[in-house]
């Protein structure tokens, strides 16, 4: 109904074929029409000198607002989609750890050689050749306010996470779980006097801490697989993960987060992506900023590259910290990537990577580090054009593939990080998620 009303209020601004496909979608409700109707409108579809502003806006707004929406009769058709995208990353993450690397660490070229090496030249400077100090790794660890393979319930709030013990955890992070709990005097001195009122033991009754350990921690052997929204046609596929491997890797995150900084890289804050992106958006020249997406990145960020990569201590580590399997449908599946979604150091190591590749591709083409021409959120990724054709050869060698549909590297349209732009116009439109109850 609100998409109808939508079509008759923008109803001026389309053709006549375009009215009447989109009204037959409307009144019949054919969902599958709908979305083949919005496929070609996209930003992707937009041609500047053919219409108005207003036009192409209006477009987009009818093309993408039930773009989000899930449907629920579709719900097991997007389940099954992402099941497939799943399995698809993990069958290339396979693929690199195999064979891909070998273009990448026995690349021919010149520049693809200097890029390998000021990759990881890159992220031994950012980390630090060796792993800092148990303290400063931990400095940063926390719950999270999203599920853990122990919530009931939903209840995933700072004193369930503590209260409700055993933690899980997996084999290789145990030995960093206890070093944790038993450094934060605040949570020791609870966890014991709580274990001692559950087991009903005597204040003054001497704790067995063989037996202690083995009740406050519950070895798994890593997360769970599930799906959370996406859009009309797909879920995403996350993973749930043990609760102390999940608070360490949050750790990892906070340290990586702010060492990226240095580098003018603040996962804290889109404004930057977006600003490049609206000039990006007004100028054609070699230099003006492009914006790339890619296609499954979490997904694909494989063990073999972060073996090439990362510092050697820096990689046995995160190896500790990761899930190495994950149940999906009660099927145990060993992850072909270094860590899945839902992973709490997930986010930022890919965008230190990324960041890597940038930059070292800038270095080995332009001889020096520019700061200002670069910016990475995540996977997506802001660079100068004339830089466009190397970094994505980079990528592709370490296992990344472009999302072409999200990329925008001629033209006068850029989209990064929530915002679309067309000659330096904003042009985001409204999506409908759920179904509206209310004006607000």
């Amino acid at each position: 109904k609100v998409l109808g009303w939508l079509a008759d209020d923008l109803g001026f601004l389309l053709t006549d074929q375009e009215k009447a496909s989109l009204n037959d979608a409307v009144r019949n409700r054919d969902i599958k029409a709908y979305l083949e109707w919005s496929e070609v409108r996209g930003l992707q579809s937009m041609r500047p000198d053919d219409a108005s502003i207003a036009t192409l806006r209006a477009r987009y707004q009818l093309a993408t607002l039930l773009k989000k929406f899930r449907f629920p009769s579709d719900r097991l058709a997007r389940e099954r989609a992402a099941t497939d995208k799943f399995l698809q990353c993990e069958e290339r993450c396979e693929y690199f750890n195999r064979e891909g690397w070998k273009e990448l660490a026995w690349a021919e070229e010149d520049w693809m050689v200097n890029v390998f090496t000021y990759a990881k030249q890159f992220l031994q400077q950012l980390l630090g050749s060796a792993l800092p100090s148990a303290t400063a790794l931990t400095e940063w660890s926390r719950h999270g306010p999203g599920a853990t393979l122990d919530t009931v319930n939903q209840r995933c709030s700072l004193y369930d996470k503590h209260i409700s013990w055993p933690y899980s955890v997996t084999v290789d992070a145990y030995r960093y779980a206890r070093y944790v709990i038993e450094t934060d005097a605040r949570w020791f001195d609870a966890l014991r006097r709580n274990y001692r009122r559950k087991k009903s033991l005597s204040w003054d009754y001497p704790l067995d801490m063989k037996r202690f350990w083995a009740d406050v921690l519950k070895v798994v052997d890593g997360n769970r697989i599930t799906f959370v929204p996406k859009d009309a046609k797909i879920e995403r596929s996350i993973a749930i993960e043990p609760t102390m491997n999940l608070y360490l890797q949050l750790g990892v995150d906070g340290f990586i987060r702010r060492r990226l900084k240095r580098w003018d890289v603040d996962l804290d804050d889109q404004k930057r992506n977006q600003r490049m992106a609206r000039l990006g958006s007004r100028d054609l020249s070699p230099y003006s900023p492009v914006t790339v997406d890619l296609a499954g990145a979490s997904d694909t960020v494989s063990l073999r590259l972060c073996e090439l990569l990362l510092p050697k201590d820096w990689y046995s580590y995160l190896l500790s910290l990761r899930s190495p399997v994950g149940i999906l449908r009660g099927e145990k599946i060993s992850y072909e990537k270094i860590s899945s979604m839902g992973n709490g150091y997930t986010f930022a190591l890919e965008s230190a990577i990324f960041a890597a590749v940038c930059f070292a591709v800038q270095k080995a083409t332009d001889g020096n580090y520019r700061k200002e021409d670069i910016a990475i959120y995540g996977d997506d990724l802001i660079i100068p054009r004339r830089l466009f054709s190397r970094t994505r050869l980079a990528l592709e060698r370490c296992g990344f593939a472009i999302n072409v549909e999200k990329s925008f590297t001629s033209g006068y349209i850029r989209e990064s990080c929530g915002t679309d732009w067309l000659r330096g116009f904003p042009m985001r439109p409204v999506f409908f998620k759920e179904t509206p109850t209310t004006i607000d």
